[in-house]
């Protein structure tokens, strides 16, 4: 579908721009700051990706204001912080439907959503399909 089809392109972008990240890295030249403060945003999500309600708290955590994280992730990675935490999300909630039974509801939480409706409507937007029908055909 169309929204998988996008949700496959920002994965693959992610994975070419940290490549090539590595590759800057490994010739030596040097990561400008804005370059580090979007690869950890970008792992900060990673990692707490359940816990978080709103992302300021990323630039909080970071020690810089949200609206210039918000343009050093975007030029870094070509999507938005709101886009990556989105994807790792459903990443995760793919996962579980994949590999478990667990209800709607308790896989909405463990992927940090606050309800299964709001879990179901991300989930539709970003993949074409709803998580039911994923999990029967995944």
């Amino acid at each position: 579908t169309p929204a998988q089809q996008l949700a496959d392109n920002h994965r693959a972008a992610a994975l070419l721009i940290e490549l090539i990240g590595t590759g800057r890295n490994a010739a030596n030249v040097p990561e400008t700051p804005a370059d580090r403060y979007a690869a950890q945003a970008y792992d900060y999500i990673l990692g707490h990706f359940r816990s978080l309600r709103n992302l300021a708290e990323v630039a909080t955590r970071i020690g810089i204001g949200y609206d210039h994280l918000r343009h050093c992730f975007r030029n870094r990675y070509g999507f938005s912080l709101k886009q990556w935490h989105l994807t790792v999300r459903i990443d995760r909630a793919k996962d579980l439907l994949h590999h478990t039974n667990l209800p709607l509801k308790v896989v909405a939480d463990l992927c940090g959503f606050a309800n299964a409706r709001y879990f179901s409507t991300s989930f539709h937007s970003l993949t074409g399909t709803t998580p039911a029908a994923y999990r029967q055909n995944g």
